[in-house]
């Protein structure tokens, strides 16, 4: 693990990777535009099509100001400061680059690298790279120095001071998240609550932060994701804190959208006045639409002023009618008259938002979203960031130099970042600023010990293997069974109420490529798995109470095509975070090599067996498996606790 000289260094090295990272992306954001239909990249929200090109002028550096919109807008993940494509048909053929200047209610300003010919009526805008978190992340580094968060301790040339606070931990809290909210309390200036699966480790935190604030703290509260976010937000308003969540309220959970910016804004009293300037808006619009918007053709040269000067004083020119210029005028007037209300809308919105903001004693953001501009220049006491061990130290630092103190859970022994680039994860950029912070201050956390998800037995291996052997399970875990869950017996041994079976292939289902593809299925043991789905939906067992998990993308598509709706079907990754009452993990690698790919990363294994809370069925070729240590100590265990092939 790298150690760095100083300051100047440590912004080097990450400024490296993060330039890597973004590079990658935009290559694989190519090869998918390439692969993928227009439609298909428009639902993934990457993409939208049908869209109207206006020409606003020259930029700066020869370039263009283009302005695109659509009646009706998508959902779309482009945004601010994105790198797009604008192209006709084919954007890797006849494309014009450029960056997102704007997003507006109805399209996007754009700067474009060169103009759009003229004949081009409608057009399309690709994604190639979204670059807002790549800048929040930058800046982030080049402001580490001046945030309030001690920036030797990230260096390790600082030592943190542990000791414990004990504030009134509630009762029902165990005994290793009691001790871990004290730690945390006392703790400076980080603390690291290391939560492998149900050990309840968003729960602490939020004990933690509801301590923080009832001793007068004001918290930045984090996620990787917007799912961890929402967690952390959900836990938050059971507990009354009225925490403000930041972001799109689209991404944010329909039922906890209430505390999200944009619902506070639109439910304060104030924001009546906004709402009438807005509907005032719209009938100007609607009147807008009686007269002809001036175009460069229709304008012939002439500016806005000079038409309007023209219109008072009854002139034509250049060609254009007196009843032209009358109309143009029109329509220049009122859109001026538009541009005035939206410009006190938007400052009144601004007063409100500001105000909610100030007033709000925990702020709720994506990492990402904690370098949204509406949090410039806010301070906290503390930041909180869950499911720490997904989020790059970049990405981390965000809302880290925020905050005087942190305190972050996750666990390391389960999926790391996700990095594009072979290069940007050899120099480092896949391993989280939690783990680089455990190996070097392992006494500044705690192990959360004791799990509420799954049947014991199904813990049995990941505890010994991953977490040598310090976790245990809560009492009464080693009731759940399968059965409960099933209108009638079920007669397949496999289907019995042993928590977990292995079921060997033997080699008889070879795994196979795709042509073009560079992932892997094996439609044998797909076969299987459809099967045993068939078998338990036909037991009465619910859908949302199975998951079917496989390593590779190849074998989830086919495994979709061949299951029926209702049953999640996802790659281990896409797992992470989640649980299942009945779980089939579907290996897919058989080969007379025993070469098993990615599926050697241990935290992967540790995260598919660790889905399932009363039934984990497994479906592989022992032989391949078993070339690797890991997996050979795994598929004996497994064996050992129910084989129904002997």
């Amino acid at each position: 693990m790298k150690v760095f000289k100083d300051l100047e260094d440590y912004r080097e090295h990450f400024s490296r990777l993060i330039a890597l990272e973004r590079a990658e992306e935009m290559r694989s954001q190519q090869e998918e535009i390439a692969r993928l239909s227009g439609e298909a990249r428009q639902a993934l929200g990457r993409c939208v099509l049908d869209m109207r090109a206006e020409d606003r002028g020259p930029w700066l550096g020869g370039r263009r100001l283009v302005r695109l919109t659509r009646k009706e807008m998508p959902e779309s993940e482009i945004g601010a400061s994105d790198t797009v494509i604008v192209s006709r048909i084919h954007p890797l053929k006849d494309g014009v680059q450029g960056v997102v200047l704007e997003r507006t209610g109805n399209g996007f300003v754009l700067v474009l690298d060169g103009p759009l010919p003229h004949e081009w009526q409608k057009v399309r805008v690709d994604l190639i790279s979204n670059d807002i978190t790549y800048l929040r992340m930058l800046s982030a580094l080049k402001r580490v120095s001046a945030g309030l968060f001690p920036p030797d301790f990230l260096l390790g040339k600082e030592k943190p001071a542990v000791r414990a606070e004990n504030p009134c931990a509630p009762g029902y809290l165990n005994e290793s998240q009691a001790r871990a909210l004290a730690l945390a309390m006392g703790t400076r200036p980080m603390f690291l609550i290391h939560g492998p699966f149900g050990t309840g480790k968003t729960m602490t935190l939020v004990e933690v932060i509801e301590c923080a604030v009832r001793r007068g703290e004001r918290v930045l509260a984090c996620g990787d994701s917007n799912v961890a976010t929402d967690n952390l937000l959900e836990g938050l308003i059971k507990k009354g804190l009225e925490p403000v969540r930041i972001g799109h309220p689209a991404k944010v959970s329909p039922a906890l959208v209430s505390r999200s910016l944009d619902a506070l804004v639109e439910a304060d009293p104030e924001y009546g006045a906004c709402r009438e300037l807005w509907d005032r808006i719209g009938l100007l619009r609607e009147e807008q639409e009686k007269y002809p918007k001036p175009t460069s053709a229709s304008t012939r040269g002439y500016t806005y002023d000079e038409i309007e000067r023209m219109a008072r004083h009854y002139k034509s020119g250049r060609g254009i009618t007196r009843q032209k210029i009358r109309e143009m005028a029109e329509w220049i007037s009122l859109e001026r008259r538009i541009r005035e209300l939206r410009e006190e809308a938007a400052k009144r919105e601004e007063r409100i938002i500001g105000r909610i903001i100030s007033e709000a004693r925990v702020i709720c953001s994506t990492c990402s979203g904690a370098g949204s501009e509406f949090l410039e220049g806010e301070e906290f006491d503390l930041v909180v960031i869950d499911e720490a061990t997904q989020a790059t130290e970049p990405s981390a630092l965000i809302p880290l130099i925020k905050a005087r103190k942190a305190v972050l859970a996750g666990d390391h022994k389960q999926l790391p970042p996700t990095v594009l680039s072979r290069e940007a994860e050899e120099g480092g950029l896949g391993i989280s600023l939690f783990e680089r912070m455990i190996s070097l201050h392992p006494k500044a956390s705690a192990l959360l010990d004791t799990q509420y998800r799954m049947h014991p037995e199904i813990m049995g291996f990941p505890a010994r293997v991953f977490y040598g052997g310090g976790l245990r399970s809560a009492d009464g875990l080693e009731k759940m069974k399968l059965s409960e869950l099933l209108a009638f017996p079920a007669e397949n041994p496999a289907l019995d109420d042993r928590p977990v079976v292995f079921l060997d292939t033997g080699g008889g289902s070879p795994e196979r490529i795709r042509r073009g593809s560079p992932s892997r299925e094996n439609p044998g043991e797909a076969e299987m798995v459809r099967g045993l789905v068939k078998e338990l939906l036909g037991l009465g067992l619910d859908p949302p109470h199975l998951g079917v998990i496989a390593p590779y993308e190849d074998q989830v598509k086919l495994l979709r095509e061949i299951l029926p709706e209702g049953v999640e079907i996802r790659t281990v990754d896409g797992f992470q975070g989640r649980e299942k009452e009945v779980i089939i993990l579907s290996l897919v690698r058989s080969n007379p090599s025993g070469r098993i790919g990615f599926l050697k990363d241990r935290r992967r294994l540790n995260v598919a067996i660790t889905r399932a809370r009363r039934k984990l069925i497994v479906i592989g070729d022992s032989t391949t498996l078993s070339k690797d240590k890991v997996y050979k100590d795994f598929v004996e265990w497994a064996m050992s606790q129910g084989s129904p092939f002997g």
